[in-house]
């Protein structure tokens, strides 16, 4: 989703494509009402078009979520240091070092499990476009089958990948909860 074709219409007067983007999760965060005014009205209006143009799509929300940082000032990641992270916004203060690699680690595998969760909706829908578009130019079944059969192979890596991402996050997860006596954490935590 973090196209440039997206950025510069979300924001036609930037001058530069930030090379990432980044923020703390689940858009926790305060400003002040100068702040918010500091962007015209119409970049707020373009960004509820494309909410309510892909309100459907599951990444829409984590694509806000990223962007807060640069619509607010400027700047493409305002990310404190994991250990500053949780603590101000879960209370979840680690001091041991140990502790804090341990969930550096749980982390990292939650977001290798989120790129692979996208670039597996990314092949399917290239899979269907290009089976929708060879379809639409009279190609015959076997050859909508055929090019299932060429993205096949990446779909099952994909589809096994994530799969065991998924199960690695959860049972890194259970330790965490385990070795700090955690309560049951809320879905998605």
């Amino acid at each position: 989703m973090y196209t440039p074709e997206l950025f510069q219409r979300l924001f036609p007067n930037a001058t530069e494509y930030p090379p990432y983007f980044s923020g703390t999760c689940c858009s926790q965060f305060a400003l002040s009402r100068q702040q918010i005014r500091s962007r015209p009205r119409e970049t707020y209006e373009r960004l509820l078009d494309w909410v309510l143009e892909y309100q459907w799509d599951d990444r829409s929300g984590m694509f806000l979520e990223f962007l807060w940082p640069y619509l607010f000032t400027g700047r493409s990641s305002m990310c404190p240091s994991m250990e500053d992270c949780y603590c101000k916004t879960y209370n979840f203060c680690m001091r041991n070092p140990a502790d804090v690699e341990s969930l550096g680690h749980w982390n990292n595998i939650r977001t290798r499990r989120e790129e692979v969760k996208w670039q597996l909706t990314f092949m399917e829908n290239a899979l269907e476009k290009s089976q929708e578009e060879h379809k639409e130019r009279g190609g015959t079944p076997k050859e909508v089958v055929d090019i299932e059969l060429k993205f096949r192979p990446e779909l099952d890596r994909l589809t096994y990948d994530l799969e065991v991402l998924t199960n690695n996050t959860w049972e890194y997860r259970e330790k965490i909860v385990h070795r700090w006596n955690l309560p049951v954490p809320p879905t998605g935590w």
